[in-house]
């Protein structure tokens, strides 16, 4: 099978006066083969392309406080992971 995936947005940050954007198209396709030789063995093979995003805590921009003594800042400018 295959997928096809079109990603686009755009972000403003007023505090860093700055301009976040992502457009792409990208295609995941997913093949899988197997051939019997006998009824006892079987080899198989397998391939995927696959997208892994950035949480949104991860990307958003500003600080956010966990507690009184720990925060967490985000970089907008993380890329999606792709993996083979």
């Amino acid at each position: 099978g295959i997928r096809g995936e079109h990603t686009n947005y755009q972000g403003y940050s007023k505090r860093e006066d700055r301009v976040f954007e992502r457009d792409y198209f990208r295609l995941f396709p997913t093949l899988t083969i197997s051939r019997e030789f006998h009824k006892n063995y079987r080899a198989g093979f397998s391939y995927s392309h696959r997208i892994d995003r950035p949480a949104y805590n991860d990307l958003y921009p500003f600080v956010y406080f966990l507690d009184p003594f720990s925060g967490q800042r985000g970089n907008p400018l993380l890329l999606p992971q792709l993996t083979h």
